[in-house]
């Protein structure tokens, strides 16, 4: 049941209370839903990409690099993290095979 899945708002501040929980939690993604709306899943955070933001700020074009820069000041929001995903969406009549694949792409 989805009140059973552990998800976080799309504003959520990516600060060490919410990365802790995150590793806590053991997830490799953490579906993000509209604050407020726990059931209005828009997007999936790859928690390895938060890695990459916390070890290489970002270059000009957006990617993380590995040049030592200085980080932009306070926590970054979670719908900010870059490689955050559309969530898929199929029909729960979907063979399990069929969905795994959907994911893996």
């Amino acid at each position: 049941p989805l009140e059973h899945v552990f998800s976080l708002p799309n504003d959520a501040k990516m600060d060490r209370e919410t990365l802790e929980l995150i590793v806590a939690r053991g997830h490799s993604r953490v579906p993000l839903h509209e604050p407020g709306e726990p059931n209005g899943l828009r997007s999936l955070l790859l928690v390895k990409m938060l890695l990459l933001r916390e070890q290489c700020p970002p270059s000009s074009d957006g990617e993380a690099n590995s040049a030592a820069q200085p980080r932009p000041a306070g926590p970054v929001l979670a719908r900010d993290v870059p490689h955050t995903r559309p969530l898929p969406r199929f029909a729960a009549s979907l063979p399990l095979y069929d969905a795994l694949n959907i994911f893996q792409s």
